[in-house]
């Protein structure tokens, strides 16, 4: 287990902007292949931001489990808090 603290100038961060791009207008309830329309779903659009000062907290914790002589199964688990 790891616990972690950090003070970062300049952090950017990613964050969605609300609009979404449609790349298949093509598909809609009139055409034959309409009804998988559902598989191809909008991108949400992302965009990036400096916040400035942060201060980053949080626990890193791991476990490992030996499956077989040539395997190894990993969890990872992260939780994290940053603050402006």
């Amino acid at each position: 287990m790891t616990v972690f603290r950090n003070n970062i100038d300049n952090y950017i961060t990613a964050y969605n902007t609300g609009h979404i791009l449609d790349f298949h207008t093509d598909l809609n309830e009139n055409t034959e292949r309409g009804v998988y329309k559902f598989l191809y779903a909008p991108d949400m659009i992302y965009s990036f931001k400096n916040i400035g000062k942060a201060e980053i907290t949080g626990v890193e914790w791991e476990l490992k489990q030996k499956t077989f002589q040539q395997m190894e199964s990993s969890f990872r688990l992260y939780l994290f808090t940053c603050h402006q």
